[in-house]
């Protein structure tokens, strides 16, 4: 059809043939196929930490606070991020798959080339980031806060963003048209470049004032 919307193309991570293996990581220092597998950094504080071409399977980083974080090529599988701090982190063709990110703070960041696949993102933190070609794939995303945040080529394929904040954002080619938006808070300005369902365009009509009998 004419009219339908372009699909979005997210640059996949480019990652080597192998890893050098790592049970830490730390402040002030540039990583390059670092493997990191079956441990735990929970809670852990540092600054200034950027990754290449690496990956994470099954690490806890609950309750990390990472400050200037920079994620370039990486894949992140199976790993607890739940109420993670990465404010004004930057992060390009990363991979998140399989993920519990509950409580994720990344307000501020920059995410280009993202993807959320079959994530936990309730109650995430995105507030005045700057996404670009990010999709975001069967996540739950009850209640994320998107305040002030920039969503340019979008994609929210099989979502549930009820009762998710979107006040003050500004879009451009957002699809919802697989997503539940049951709830959602926004107003009118804030969807000029939304796209959504005939179906959906009922969650929506209460932003008019007006009932639908």
């Amino acid at each position: 059809m004419d009219n339908e919307p372009k699909k979005i193309i997210v640059q996949k991570p480019k990652l080597p043939r192998k890893f050098d293996k790592s049970n830490k990581i730390e402040a002030d220092t540039h990583y390059e196929q670092l493997e990191l597998s079956d441990l735990s950094l929970n809670q852990q504080k540092a600054s200034h930490i950027k990754l290449e071409q690496s990956q994470f399977k099954s690490v806890d980083l609950s309750g990390v606070e990472f400050k200037f974080f920079q994620l370039v090529s990486v894949a992140i599988t199976n790993s607890n991020i739940a109420n993670a701090k990465w404010r004004e982190a930057n992060i390009s063709r990363v991979t998140f798959t399989e993920c519990r990110l509950t409580g994720f703070d990344i307000a501020d960041g920059i995410l280009e080339n993202v993807e959320f696949l079959n994530c936990k993102l309730n109650l995430a933190n995105f507030r005045f980031a700057k996404l670009k070609k990010v999709r975001f794939e069967n996540c739950d995303l009850t209640e994320a806060d998107f305040l002030g945040a920039e969503l340019k080529n979008i994609d929210f394929s099989k979502c549930d963003l009820s009762k998710a904040q979107l006040a003050n954002t500004k879009m451009g080619h957002v699809d919802f048209r697989t997503s539940t938006i049951h709830g959602l808070k926004a107003q009118t300005d804030n969807l000029k470049g939304a796209i959504i369902s005939p179906d959906q365009a009922v969650d929506l009509v209460w932003l008019l004032g007006v009932k639908v009998i």
